[in-house]
Parts: structure tokens; C-alpha cells; sequence
């Protein structure tokens, strides 16, 4: 049995719980955040990816590079017979994880897949030993048909156009129901038409107008606020870096934690400006790829447009 997890400290965890056997496989990913495409291999998606994480967040680009080829290699390696454990929660961080793993081992031919569901909002390192067990007890079996929907829901993810998205939320039966919600809210980071705001940076702005906030501060309020999202430390801060450090910024930072607007971060909330025209953009959703001359907007309806 192996059991594959999000997060080296809940590995941990899994290995010192006496009630459950097998390997632990720590996968090391965030398919929530940065650059993907149809076009490219293992090999430059790797290279791509690590470069990506350097750039963002500090990781050095020749370890990333390596530990993301290991477990691809580590992945291809595994036997067809195995008997497969996801240990998700069923929010977007860990639903991206689980379709994009879904997708490699059907691919494979994988036959025994099972999925153990993690609470969304408690870190699952803070279960106790009964209660894993239990969960493990409780685990549900992955068919062919959700495999062979993990395929569709990764193809539309990482696509250059996200109405691949809406179409597949339109046409596919909800064998992973936990996987049209985190769509849902992934179409949800698509900038508003009316003021370039996603709809996590325009919760951020209006939190930190209503007073001033340091990081721990903000970070609970927002994950309460976007359950389903499963949004990271990590992920937020590299909200907040884009916010502070375009030109000219929406927030600033006093002393070393606490954040404001800026008279333009106002403008921008309450529509009198429009973050794209006036900052630009450069960031990707999964397989698109958000630029100035180029974006795809949501409208107050919901619907994708494209902005030239």
C-alpha cells in the first residue's frame, strides 16, 4: 500500500500512526499557483516549474528542479497493481494535486486508487492517531470513471482557454463532486471586469480598509472566508508581494507586517480605477496565461471575456 500526501510534516504524521501500514509518498507541489500547459513533457514542466518557484518564492531553482523529476521518476516507477491511497482534503489545493495524480496514473494504467478525505480547514498533522484511522477506515474507492475524469478536468485546466473550464463544469457528471466546487472557485481568480480584482485580492483590500492588518491577521480571516480554496501561507503572500510590488502598488506595507491601502488600492476597490489599465498584469491560472495585451476577465455575471 502506498499512501501519497500533501506536506512533508503530515508524511511525518502518517508514519509514526501505529493503526496504518505501507510507504508514505510526500508529494511536493503546488498546482494551485503558476505556469502549466498541454504542450509541455515532463522534463520542461519540470524545468518551467522550478524555474517558476524560484522566481515567486525564493526555492532554488537546480534542488526544485531535481525533487519535482525524482518523484515524476518515483511516480513512473510505481506498480500498476499497487494498491493507491490520496490522503485530500476537499478544497482547491489539495483537488488540483489529486486530478493532476489521478490524470499521470490513469494514464499508467494504475487499477486500485482510494481516497482518503482531510478535513479542509484543521492542519490534518493535528489529528490524532484514532481519528486517522478512522478517516483511513472510512476511505473511498476510485473507479474508472474518475479517473477517466481526472483526465478531462486536468486537460481543462491547463488549456490556454479557460472556457475549457466552464464546458467541462457544463458537460461532465459530478463523479468528483469536491472537483466542480474548487473549479468554481478557481474561475473565481479570474480578474473582475469592473475593477481587475480577483475575488481573493478584492476580499483582501476591503479587509485591510476596514482596519489594518498584520499577515497572521489577515490570513485567518481570508481562509475562513474561502474554505474550499485551501489557500497557504505561501499562497497569500504571494498575493499580497504582487499587490505591494506593481506599479504603482494597491497596498504598503508599515513596520514589518502590517498592510493599508494606497490611495490607488481604494480607487481600485470602489471601481473608480481599474487595476489592469492602470498596473497591468502577468500571471498564470493554470494553463492561461494572464497578460496586459492579453486577459481574460470575468464579468459581474460570472462569464469569461477576453480583454484585448
Amino acid at each position: 500500500m502506498i499512501h501519497i500526501v500533501n506536506g512533508d510534516e503530515f508524511g511525518e504524521r502518517l508514519r509514526e500512526c501505529p493503526g496504518l501500514n505501507g510507504e508514505v509518498f510526500v508529494w511536493r507541489e503546488l498546482y494551485d499557483l503558476g505556469p502549466f500547459s498541454p504542450d509541455w513533457d515532463e522534463q520542461e514542466m519540470a524545468a518551467r516549474r522550478a524555474l517558476f518557484l524560484e522566481e515567486t518564492l525564493g526555492m532554488p531553482v537546480d534542488r526544485m528542479e531535481m525533487v519535482l523529476r525524482y518523484q515524476e521518476q518515483r511516480l513512473n516507477r510505481l506498480p500498476l497493481d499497487a494498491r493507491v491511497v490520496f490522503w485530500c482534503a476537499p478544497h482547491r489545493h489539495d483537488q488540483m494535486m489529486l486530478t493532476y495524480l489521478l490524470s499521470r496514473l490513469s494514464d499508467r494504467g494504475l487499477q486500485r486508487a482510494e481516497w482518503v478525505e482531510l478535513p479542509g480547514v484543521q492542519p490534518p498533522s493535528g489529528l490524532t492517531d484514532p481519528d486517522l484511522v478512522q478517516r483511513f477506515e472510512n476511505r473511498r474507492p476510485l473507479g474508472q470513471r474518475h479517473l477517466e475524469q481526472a483526465v478531462s478536468a486536468w486537460r481543462s485546466y491547463i488549456s490556454p482557454d479557460p472556457r475549457d473550464i466552464e464546458d467541462w463544469l457544463k458537460t461532465t457528471p459530478s463523479s468528483l463532486p469536491d472537483l466542480r466546487t474548487v473549479f468554481r472557485r478557481h474561475l473565481e481568480y479570474f480578474p473582475s471586469t469592473s475593477n481587475g480584482l480577483n475575488v481573493v485580492e478584492e476580499l483582501i483590500l476591503q479587509k485591510i480598509r476596514e482596519q489594518p492588518l498584520e499577515f497572521r491577521e489577515l490570513f485567518r480571516e481570508i481562509s475562513l472566508l474561502r474554505q474550499e480554496d485551501g489557500l497557504s501561507e505561501v499562497h497569500l503572500a504571494v498575493i499580497l508581494n504582487e499587490l505591494g510590488g506593481i506599479s504603482p502598488p494597491l497596498i504598503r506595507f508599515e513596520g514589518e507586517s502590517v498592510m493599508i491601502l494606497t490611495p490607488l488600492g481604494e480607487q481600485v476597490l470602489t471601481g473608480e480605477q481599474n487595476r489592469l489599465r492602470v498596473c497591468g498584469i502577468d500571471r498564470w491560472l493554470g494553463g492561461v496565461h494572464l497578460r496586459e495585451d492579453s486577459c481574460w476577465c470575468r464579468t459581474a455575471g460570472g462569464m469569461l471575456v477576453r480583454r484585448e
